[in-house]
């Protein structure tokens, strides 16, 4: 079966700038640059798109927390890298690819809030439908996927970061969604 993928790269091009305006927007009146936290592995083909669309200053830099093993849940998170900047009293952002469970940015949040930033902000690549918080900063809301997600930096078994196109493996359309799985996505300035 051929992949077909649910959002192009232009798509997710399009999307990525008008989030990147927004947030510059947001901070551009502040005396020191936010410091953007990159949540790896998932979500650094965000975190690259977004930082370099920023019409600011930024700072950068990056956690990882393991919470799957392949595509299974590994059970309790495993903080593996923590940012090394010193976060107090600053702006946060914490960049991540989606937020499935929740327990990826849950477990980011507790390790960001206690370097006592100024303030703790989120930015999300996407979130499915009833997602398990609500990011401030997301490119695509309620995905109304049950399926897999890969590339665009989300793996597939390790696999298939690099595509640069967002697909879904083992989709089950759930009665009256047909609709929305064929939907094109039309992002307008």
């Amino acid at each position: 079966m051929a992949e077909r993928p649910i959002k192009q790269f232009y798509e997710i091009e399009k999307r990525v700038e008008q989030v990147a305006r927004t947030i510059s927007s947001d901070y551009k009146a502040h005396t020191k640059p936010p410091i953007m936290v990159c949540l790896l592995n998932g979500g650094a083909s965000f975190f690259n798109d977004l930082t370099r669309n920023m019409k600011i200053n930024v700072e950068l830099d990056y956690m990882r927390i393991k919470t799957y093993n392949g595509n299974e849940d590994a059970g309790e998170p495993t903080t593996l890298l923590v940012p090394q900047i010193d976060l107090k009293d600053r702006d946060v952002i914490i960049v991540d690819d989606m937020s499935d469970t929740g327990v990826t940015m849950s477990e980011a949040l507790v390790t960001v809030t206690e370097k006592q930033p100024a303030s703790v902000k989120t930015a999300l690549f996407l979130t499915r439908k009833n997602p398990a918080f609500t990011p401030d900063y997301v490119c695509f809301n309620n995905m109304n996927k049950t399926g897999w997600f890969y590339g665009y930096g989300m793996d597939d078994e390790g696999l298939k970061r690099n595509y640069t196109n967002l697909y879904i493996k083992n989709e089950i359309v759930e009665e009256g969604d047909k609709e929305i799985v064929e939907e094109k996505v039309d992002i307008k300035e």
